[in-house]
This record gives structure tokens, C-alpha cells and sequence, in this order.
């Protein structure tokens, strides 16, 4: 099914903010929200290779009880960082219009190889994305279990509100996620109510990059943002 159809959908035909599993998808049925396999020839090799290592001797079934074996024989920090980039990633966009209104939208591609009903940052509202007219946008990428714990997006725009500028701010957010001192990273993109916009990063090795465009560009200006190391770790 197409999640953006199936948001758009619970907002105008439903009381609730958010579905999820099986709920979800009984109410998209119910909607009439086209269903569809969005695996490809690459997810399932990956995923193929994921079974064969991780249970030579089981494999996966439906109880889901490989799921403690699986949580127990793993070391889930090193096994997250070997996820090369193509099997994570969130695209974030904020827009402002001639009016002032904002807008914040958030597509991810979820951590691969997740267990069963996990949720990351993306949907949640305040945590993977959040705006307000009075004071700007943000969004999140990276590990969304981070974003949630902190509240991340919620927190940059009362940055924001307090008076911090959108720089202060990012590098706020990203200390934040440096306090929780697990493994993971985290990145941030911000735009105030007047356009201004920033990327922050907590991860040492990389730019934070993002892309500018206004009514008056004819093409999209590549802007660099900021690398907030952790100071205890420098």
C-alpha cells in the first residue's frame, strides 16, 4: 500500500493521528488504498543473506520468538553500522508559501532488517518532523529510535521559540543526541519562519549537506551545514 495515500486518508476520514500494523492496514482496506509489494530483486537477496547468517540452524517463522534469539546472540551496534547507507535513509522537505504557512513532509525508507513492528521517527509527529507557523520547520534522518527518545524535531522548534537561532538550535538538538550516549547517529534540518534554513549532523565523518531553492532560483543551491562532534568523545 502507498503509506502517504494511507496518512492522508486516516487524517480526513479518521478521529486518530496514527495507525499502525494490522490496524493499519484493515483501515486502508476498508479506504480503499491500493496494496502493493514494495520489495525488490536487491531487498530480498539482502534479506536472503540476513536469514542465512543469522539462523544457520532455525530460520524465521511467524511467533516471532527468533526475535529474542536474535536480540540475545546479536551485538545490535556493530550489526547497525554495517548497514551501508542505501539500506537507511529519510528524504526531509520544508516549504514555506507566499502566505506563511509551513509545511513539513517526511519519506523514509525504515532501517532494514527491523524487527517486526518497528516504528521509527518518520511518522511520529515531533519527534521525526514538526512545524509551526510562528517559528519554522524541522526534520530528522538517521536512527529513529534517537529522534523519538528526545523528542527531537518538537524540541528545535521550541529552540526556536525560545529565541535561539536556527543555528543554536540544530546544535542543541544534535548535543541532545550525543547525551544519550548510544550507538547511532542522528542529523537535523531546520528552517525558520523567515526561510533561513540549516543541516546539522552528529556524525564526525561527513558533511551535513542539504539543498536551498526559492521562487526567484532556477536551480537548487547545495548548502553545508554543521558537524557537532561529541565533546565528550573529542
Amino acid at each position: 500500500m502507498h503509506p502517504i495515500s494511507v496518512a492522508r486518508t486516516v487524517l480526513e476520514e479518521a478521529p486518530h493521528v496514527l495507525l499502525v500494523g494490522e490496524g493499519a492496514e484493515h483501515f486502508a482496506r476498508t479506504m480503499g488504498c491500493e496494496e502493493g509489494d514494495l520489495s525488490t530483486d536487491e531487498t530480498r537477496e539482502v534479506y536472503a543473506a540476513f536469514v542465512a547468517d543469522a539462523f544457520e540452524h532455525k530460520g524465521i517463522d511467524e511467533s516471532q520468538s527468533w526475535v529474542v534469539e536474535y536480540a540475545s546472540s546479536q551485538n545490535l551496534r556493530d550489526w547497525y553500522t554495517r548497514l551501508s547507507d542505501d539500506l537507511h535513509g529519510t528524504v526531509n522537505v520544508l516549504a514555506l508559501d507566499k502566505s506563511g504557512d509551513i509545511a513539513s513532509a517526511v519519506s523514509t525508507s525504515g532501517t532494514a532488517l527491523k524487527f517486526p513492528g518497528r516504528l521509527g521517527d518518520s511518522p511520529i509527529v515531533g519527534a521525526g518532523n514538526y512545524c509551526d507557523n510562528r517559528y519554522g520547520a524541522a526534520g530528522c534522518t538517521g536512527r529513529g529510535e534517537l529522534a523519538i527518545r528526545n523528542a527531537t524535531a518538537r524540541i528545535i522548534i521550541h529552540s526556536l521559540e525560545l529565541g535561539l537561532n536556527i543555528t543554536d538550535a540544530a546544535t542543541r538538538a544534535m548535543r541532545d543526541i550525543h547525551e544519550l550516549d548510544t550507538f547511532g547517529g542522528m542529523n537535523c534540518l531546520i528552517m525558520d519562519a523567515r526561510g533561513n534554513t540549516v543541516s546539522a549532523t552528529t556524525n564526525a565523518d561527513r558533511d551535513s549537506v542539504h539543498w536551498y531553492m526559492n521562487t526567484e532560483m532556477q536551480a537548487p543551491q547545495k548548502r553545508i551545514g554543521l558537524n557537532v562532534p561529541n565533546a565528550t568523545r573529542c
